[in-house]
């Protein structure tokens, strides 16, 4: 039996697809499973990042976050700075849209200089959360999230 080559491809992007989505739809179910709420708050909102906001950090400035489920126990980081990244949009102003955009600055209490990644965080006011967290060139260990958000 031949077949075409416009089938054969028809089947094979076909195909594509639905691996594709399958895939993305058991990454995001497994991530959800991983990452839970631990905090009341937080597991009203339904998930960290209805609380994750510039406002929320704010108020958290000189406080402890503990990274969870890296090889080097007991890593904490203390927000030692936030930054307002003021980000000017006339497109987004003429859609009645406003983005948040602002950085976070913590320092580590390891000496060890963590990779560039996504740490799941616990903090206890805000809860259970992830951030990817980039290190920082400086005289101590420092690392910076960095967050850009809209909002209707």
């Amino acid at each position: 039996m031949t077949i075409s080559r416009r089938r054969f491809l028809q089947i094979g992007v076909v195909s594509g697809l639905v691996v594709t989505l399958s895939a993305s739809k058991a990454i995001n179910a497994h991530a959800l499973r991983e990452i839970k709420p631990i905090d009341a708050a937080v597991s009203r909102a339904g998930h960290g990042f209805d609380v994750i906001s510039q406002e929320a950090f704010s108020k958290q400035l000189n406080t402890r976050f503990q990274l969870l489920g890296i090889d080097t126990p007991d890593v904490t980081l203390t927000l030692t700075r936030l930054v307002d990244l003021k980000v000017e949009n006339a497109h987004a102003a003429t859609n009645a849209m406003t983005i948040e955009a602002f950085s976070l600055l913590f320092e580590s209490s390891q000496a060890t200089l963590l990779q560039q990644n996504q740490y799941e965080i616990v903090h206890a006011e805000l809860g259970r959360f992830a951030l990817f967290l980039v290190p920082m060139q400086s005289d101590q260990v420092r690392y910076e999230a960095v967050f850009n958000r809209l909002h209707a």
